[in-house]
């Protein structure tokens, strides 16, 4: 297995941040990603899950869904209620321009994209997605949406990160 400093980097910012405690949410020394992912999906639990994509694996991804993810690391979530899949959670950290973005996409059960948060956004405040804009993403596919205007960088790295997103998710249905 060789994995690049780069994608090594991004992995890691990702477990940092899904395991980072926010004092704003109603238990105030839980995770935030697990308590955002439980809040949405309406489950009691959430198991992580590392999803390992090799060379072979990204050019399958490639031949199914027509959309290419680089080999790496990436960072899963399965919700589940009293024992059931409620839904699936994927945390992704692309560059937008020259700094980082950490964004996390909720799918239901039958893996349709419910929500997306942005987590961490580093470049300036004024090329964030908006809520509505990321709302109005998730009602439409992402090769049906709009860019936003001054926020073009921000919009593409939204809606790869859902094509990414939903092509990981077969990865995180239970074995």
């Amino acid at each position: 297995m060789n994995l690049d400093f780069s994608s090594l980097f991004k992995y890691l910012m990702a477990a940092s941040i899904a395991v980072m405690s926010v004092s704003t949410l109603s238990k105030p020394n839980r995770p935030l990603v697990p308590s955002r992912l439980q809040a949405v999906l309406k489950g009691d639990h959430v198991e992580k899950k590392n999803i390992f994509i090799s060379q072979t694996e990204s050019r399958e991804i490639k031949k199914e869904h027509n959309f290419i993810v680089a080999p790496g690391l990436y960072r899963g979530f399965i919700v589940f209620k009293n024992e059931q899949v409620t839904g699936y959670g994927v945390l992704l950290i692309d560059r937008v321009r020259t700094k980082d973005m950490a964004t996390l996409f909720m799918m239901d059960a039958q893996k349709k994209v419910r929500q997306i948060e942005v987590l961490a956004f580093y470049e300036p405040p004024e090329y964030k997605p908006g809520i509505e804009w990321l709302s109005s993403i998730v009602e439409k596919k992402a090769h049906q949406v709009d860019g936003i205007t001054g926020a073009t960088l921000s919009a593409n790295s939204i809606k790869k990160g859902m094509r990414t997103s939903l092509a990981l998710s077969s990865f995180l249905s239970e074995d």
